[in-house]
């Protein structure tokens, strides 16, 4: 005897159980009205009955809960485009010049990596970290050659 297990919808289980909780008619004629075994109905109505009380009392909750979890990401998606316009503002106000880029960036910031300063303010990073020379250093630095090869200190070299 192979018979196929039936699977019920819940609309299906919650009308029999609603006219099993009405009591106008035994389980039995329920039973055989949609045939469905007693003690399979007695459950149903025991659910319904259980969890009457907690379907409105959550669903309230549930309800004032999405109000507020849709007030809160209101709120932030707000905030996010404004934060998107003010840096959009802040990126055409600021100096077109890389020495002047390279002065505002804080090394030791400890929230925001050096990487994501030069994102913001529109540098790029080996031109960030690319060490500033100037003339008096490069002088220095031919200075320091000559003396430890032994040639006259006193090279003049006019830039």
């Amino acid at each position: 005897m192979n018979t196929t297990r039936r699977r019920y919808s819940a609309e299906f289980k919650f009308q029999v159980a609603l006219d099993a909780a009405k009591g106008q008619q035994t389980t039995s004629d329920l039973a055989s009205k949609y045939e469905v075994h007693p003690s399979q109905i007695s459950a149903w109505k025991r659910e319904l009955l259980e969890g009457g009380a907690t379907l409105f009392a959550s669903n309230g909750g549930r309800g004032r809960q999405e109000r507020e979890q849709e007030a809160l990401q209101a709120d932030l998606y707000e905030q996010i485009g404004r934060l998107k316009v003010e840096l959009e503002w802040l990126k055409k106000k600021l100096p077109d010049t890389i020495e002047v880029k390279r002065t505002m960036l804080e090394h030791d910031h400890l929230e925001i990596s050096v990487r994501r300063q030069c994102e913001l303010i529109g540098l790029n990073i080996p031109t960030a970290t690319a060490a500033t020379t100037t003339i008096a250093e490069v002088v220095m630095s031919i200075t320091l050659f000559s003396s430890t090869r032994g040639l006259d200190k006193r090279v003049n070299h006019r830039f």
